[in-house]
């Protein structure tokens, strides 16, 4: 008996340990979410657009992530990792009545060397309905790490959106720079910070310009809470997004998380857009 209870005991703390531990270096993430929106199709009647979205996403790094002194959602930029992701998702959009489905399928490698340079690459492809219309992009990255705590980087975007039950094709390039810093302020709490500016020309379309900020507060390493907005600017249409978001780790391996979203558009047709979302995240 004294034998079996020093056994079990000795597995009750394996697991307890490999639950609390922080160190990964695989990451999982299942999300689903939500939106609403109202559209009018004339002076006299509108449609609401409900959108119910699930994805899925991985990434792999390439050596081990310590969390140790980090803040467990950041622990990977701040160890400077190289890593390899896959991120899926599926759009069921009900327009009152009539349905369509998107789905949308990214890869993306990223390299950073013991000096700091980061080298990337990214491919996406995003389909509405059927395979008749098809938006492909890839992008490549450079950058460097100017501290321990801060990188930043340019990538150039090329792709082309095809229509073809439309016949037709239409070329897109672009390129973004991005900022990201994580500030360690003392008392296990950190502020995380990231501006991006994007600029898109199309063949045929209004060029769009982007400006996105995000800043994170880490109450402690395992808690954030974070806000976030994106401008996309185009002739005759801007598109403003804010959005609100909080996750925990409830334990060193496992997060959930969840954000509530609004769009708003200059449109007149189109009503603001509300959205949540919820997630869970394992680490290995």
């Amino acid at each position: 008996m004294k034998k079996m209870l020093m056994t079990a005991g000795t597995l009750a703390s394996l697991i307890s340990g490999h639950a609390l531990a922080s160190d990964f270096q695989s990451q999982f993430r299942a999300t689903v979410g939500g939106a609403t929106q109202d559209v009018m199709i004339s002076s006299t009647s509108d449609i609401t657009v409900d959108t119910l979205t699930t994805g899925i996403s991985a990434r792999v790094h390439f050596n081990k992530i310590s969390t140790e002194g980090h803040p467990l959602e950041e622990a990977s930029f701040l160890e400077h990792s190289s890593y390899l992701g896959f991120a899926y998702s599926h759009d069921q959009v009900d327009a009152d009545g009539p349905e369509h489905h998107e789905e949308d399928y990214t890869f993306d490698l990223r390299m950073v060397t013991q000096g700091g340079v980061i080298v990337g690459a990214e491919y996406n492809t995003f389909a509405v309905g059927s395979e008749d219309h098809k938006l492909f992009t890839a992008a490549f990255e450079g950058g460097y790490y100017v501290n321990d705590f801060t990188a930043v980087t340019v990538q150039i975007l090329d792709g082309e959106d095809n229509q073809q039950k439309a016949e037709q094709i239409e070329e897109l390039r672009g390129y973004a720079l991005t900022g990201k810093s994580v500030i360690d302020i003392g008392s296990a709490m950190a502020i995380g910070i990231e501006l991006a500016l994007a600029k898109i020309d199309w063949d045929e379309r209004d060029n769009q310009d982007i400006v996105s900020f995000e800043g994170d507060f880490f109450i402690t390493p395992r808690i954030h809470v974070g806000l976030g907005y994106t401008a996309a600017l185009r002739d005759d249409d801007d598109i403003d997004t804010v959005t609100l978001e909080a996750q925990a780790f409830v334990m060193g391996n496992l997060a959930i998380g969840a954000s509530v979203s609004s769009t708003s558009y200059d449109d007149e047709d189109l009503d603001d857009e509300a959205a949540v979302s919820a997630w869970v995240e394992f680490r290995i």
